[in-house]
């Protein structure tokens, strides 16, 4: 059934990549002959700020791709919940890929930093963490609901 609990579990997962496009991953600032420049980093790339004033874009493709195959993914996971071993294998890729995104994450904003800049991570990188608790989640809920179909199994 649709409303089983690794469903929703997915569910989160989903809403969790969508809320990527709205959050930012890292930011820092630095200050160069008195002017300062502050840095974000999110889903749609690079953007660099000197006070208001949005200076350059730089749009980083593989973040933004992996999200997307993120969210693909678990949505068809959620729909394969008649195919629990196959539902199972696509858990397992789906924690393949938020754990890469996130690595990616804290290796771009390390990378685009400076030396000395303290970077400070936002509401984006912290989601994309606790996406990979819901995953495992999921895919502990999978394996309990094939164990229980297995058992019933035995007894008939």
């Amino acid at each position: 059934m649709i409303q089983r609990i690794q469903s929703i579990y997915l569910l989160l997962v989903l809403i969790s990549s969508i809320s990527l496009y709205f959050l930012p991953f890292s930011t820092f600032s630095h200050s160069e002959t008195g002017t300062s420049f502050l840095h974000i980093f999110s889903v749609t790339g690079h953007k660099t700020f000197e006070g208001d004033i949005l200076k350059t874009s730089q749009p980083f493709y593989p973040v933004l791709l992996i999200n997307i195959i993120l969210s693909v993914v678990s949505l068809i996971t959620i729909l394969m919940y008649k195919k629990r071993q196959l539902q199972m294998r696509m858990c397992r890729v789906l924690l393949i890929i938020v754990v890469g995104l996130v690595v990616m994450i804290f290796n771009q904003s390390s990378r685009i930093s400076d030396a000395g800049d303290q970077i400070i991570y936002h509401a984006g990188t912290y989601v994309m963490i606790i996406a990979m608790l819901w995953v495992f989640l999921a895919l502990r809920a999978i394996k309990h609901d094939e164990d229980l179909v297995r058992a019933s199994d035995r007894l008939r």
